[in-house]
């Protein structure tokens, strides 16, 4: 018996890309699966808006589906709603805001909210899942394959597309991605394909090792920049397997050293944009957002969707192949810590 599972996240109506959107109902349908999962994050706000939008896009979605909340699916910037009332449009707009299940021969699948509305610390984006929840999960056939989703990562290896980092013109608008302060605080591995191109990489690398987090680059000595395999810049540490990354990673586990470690695994060559010809594509999408007085959030969106048009599809197309490569490295130093 074969059983294929498409699993989606972060879609985040009201900021999507929407090519990548639109693409995404044609390769989850070609793939044919046994289940659909989407593990949070539908909208970008909560708005009721998003949620429409987001409910006709699951609803192209090939059935069965599995869905569950994220944190930016609560009234994310009403904070009396969200501390109220957190999952109220997410109840009317897509279904069941705690526990669901799928079964079939062979499989069972359950989601649960990770996602909360107000929390007793500062960071509300994290997730919680509580024992007593946990205990009321019914896994049914013990012979099934288990498959669980939440919203928020639950082990210490993450493969992410891409970080986040240090904005162009920070120096007078001190605008630095939290995930960066967040990743020197958090016993966490990220794998990802390097910082956005469309921000200060210099600064970015700069300010990584002023927050003391260990920058490595998975076989190459050269610091990659999301489409790029090359940003310019010499990467700080070079580790050429999984098994020495995984080494790293429990050397630093064993002497108790505080924070996370960012490993940038450069696309693949056959799917790059090389910097030569990606940054006059990211300077003409600048100048566009300049003129059409684009501020704030709005950047990046507004950015994406502008050097998709000037690359001619090959940015959507190279961050699939970084994201199956990241996943692949992920997975490989996770099974490399485990041994």
């Amino acid at each position: 018996m074969t059983i294929r599972i498409a699993h989606l996240s972060d879609i985040h109506f009201g900021g999507e890309d929407k090519a990548a959107v639109e693409a995404a109902i044609g390769a989850v349908a070609g793939f044919d699966p046994t289940l659909t999962v989407v593990s949070g994050d539908v909208t970008l706000n909560g708005l009721p808006r998003e949620f429409r939008a987001a409910r006709a896009w699951l609803d192209r979605l090939p059935q069965p589906r599995l869905i569950t909340p994220g944190n930016h699916d609560t009234p994310y910037w009403n904070l009396i709603l969200r501390a109220l009332t957190p999952f109220r449009r997410y109840r009317r707009y897509i279904g069941h805001a705690e526990i669901s299940r799928f079964d079939a021969p062979g499989l069972a699948a359950r989601s649960l909210n990770s996602a909360r509305g107000a929390q007793p610390r500062p960071n509300w984006s994290k997730g919680a899942i509580s024992t007593k929840t946990l205990q009321r999960i019914d896994w049914g056939a013990p012979a099934a394959l288990k498959v669980f989703s939440c919203h928020h990562p639950l082990v210490d290896i993450a493969g992410a597309p891409v970080t986040g980092g240090v904005h162009r013109g920070a120096e007078h608008t001190f605008d630095i991605s939290a995930d960066l302060t967040e990743l020197s605080r958090t016993a966490v591995a990220v794998v990802c394909a390097g910082p956005k191109a469309l921000l200060d990489v210099p600064k970015t690398l700069e300010y990584l090792e002023t927050l003391g987090v260990p920058v490595i680059t998975a076989g190459s000595g050269r610091f990659p920049a999301f489409w790029s395999r090359d940003s310019g810049l010499a990467t700080p540490i070079r580790l050429d397997s999984p098994a020495e990354i995984a080494s790293f990673i429990r050397a630093r586990a064993e002497l108790g050293l505080p924070g996370g470690v960012l490993v940038n695994n450069p696309i693949p060559a056959a799917s790059e944009i090389p910097s030569s010809e990606i940054r006059p594509a990211i300077e003409a999408a600048l100048v566009e957002a300049g003129k059409a007085g684009i501020s704030g959030k709005a950047v990046t969106p507004f950015l994406l969707d502008a050097i998709l048009k000037q690359t001619g599809g090959r940015s959507l197309t190279a961050n699939i192949a970084l994201i199956r490569n990241n996943a692949r490295l992920a997975a490989e130093i996770a099974v490399a810590m485990a041994g």
